[in-house]
């Protein structure tokens, strides 16, 4: 063998064992610290299960989260999961227009305007059929807010009812831009085709708890 072959078959050993060491240390540099691998699916061995048989729907959260029926001069039914350190009495009711963290289901819709901001398709995990399914982000594209409209709900659903999250946005502000070029609050009108914006940051820990709230949801009665 010349010094020529040689070396091709030095440097084809080379690229094999090159290829065998990534296949070895690919899943070490995928699970490392530091590197987003996507949702984490939790533990949930410890979660309570809060269910509406009135509504047909159950759903599963943390034990030190609580559960409360939107109160009896509210306009329609709702039901929050709130973190411990929201109280539920301090507020008169509860929705997708409170700014606190928040997991909601109105079966009956609720009767007043919705929440303006960038959207886009939910990434969420959800296990019934869905009629149509949006998360609301920030300028940063962080996903505070998830709206899910179910496509298939139990009877005593109304078309308007839906299931909503919202996370609670450090340093909040909301701006406005016309064509990608921000404008005063003043004279912002999103009837004119200005679109509202949200800046701040989010806990990520609570936002990964709602999306498995999200995933806990069913229709039907617990097993």
């Amino acid at each position: 063998m010349n010094k020529r072959d040689s070396n091709r078959v030095f440097i084809a050993m080379a690229v094999v064992l090159a290829g065998l060491l990534l296949l070895v240390l690919l899943p070490a540099i995928l699970l490392s610290p530091g590197v987003d691998n996507g949702p984490v699916i939790r533990d949930r061995a410890e979660w309570v299960t809060f269910e509406s048989e009135i509504y047909g729907f159950y759903l599963e959260h943390p034990p030190d989260w609580r559960s409360a029926e939107l109160p009896e001069e509210a306009p329609v039914p709702g039901f929050n999961i709130l973190p411990p350190e929201i109280d539920p009495d301090e507020f008169d009711v509860i929705t997708h227009n409170t700014a606190v963290t928040n997991v909601s289901v109105f079966p009956r819709g609720y009767p007043t305007e919705g929440v303006f901001g960038q959207t886009r398709p939910s990434t969420a995990i959800f296990f019934e059929d869905v009629g149509s399914a949006i998360d609301h982000y920030l300028l940063n594209d962080e996903v505070w807010a998830t709206m899910i409209i179910p496509e298939d709900p139990p009877a005593e659903w109304s078309p308007e009812g839906f299931i909503w999250t919202r996370v609670f946005i450090n340093e909040h502000e909301v701006v406005c831009f016309d064509e990608g070029e921000r404008i005063s609050k003043e004279s912002c009108d999103p009837a004119l085709g200005h679109e509202i914006g949200h800046s701040g940051s989010i806990d990520p820990s609570l936002r990964m708890i709602q999306e498995e709230i999200l995933r806990s949801f069913r229709f039907g009665g617990e097993n």
